[in-house]
């Protein structure tokens, strides 16, 4: 069946269901018509659709960000997993030194690419 509206939309809705939020306010929050909302509810109720999580997450600031799903539930999620160990510093800052190291390398490929014209 074809949606006017994305899934994510759908899910966030359900979610706002769960989580106790009546259908008009669902609409206002999500954009969608009151009616819509109370077609994707029934649905649900039914078992015609299933609530996926729609995970929203702040900004990463640390090794890890716990996510929100409108329905209320939460979950951990890594914010790196390449060099977990890095943001392990007493100062709980990412450190700087290989990226800059990164850069050095990819400015000296340029110019020595540059200068091969």
């Amino acid at each position: 069946m074809t949606y006017k509206y994305p899934p994510t939309v759908m899910n966030k809705a359900i979610g706002y269901f769960i989580s106790g939020l009546g259908r008009t306010a669902i609409g206002k929050k999500v954009g969608v018509p009151e009616g819509t909302v109370r077609k994707w509810i029934d649905k649900y109720k039914t078992g015609e659709i299933e609530h996926i999580h729609y995970w929203i997450l702040p900004s990463p600031n640390g090794p890890i960000s716990e996510g929100e799903c409108p329905c209320g539930e939460t979950r951990v999620f890594a914010n790196s997993q390449d060099g977990w160990d890095r943001w392990r510093k007493s100062d709980g800052k990412r450190p700087n030194n290989q990226s800059q190291e990164a850069l050095k390398t990819k400015k000296q490929k340029k110019s020595n690419f540059n200068g091969k014209l």
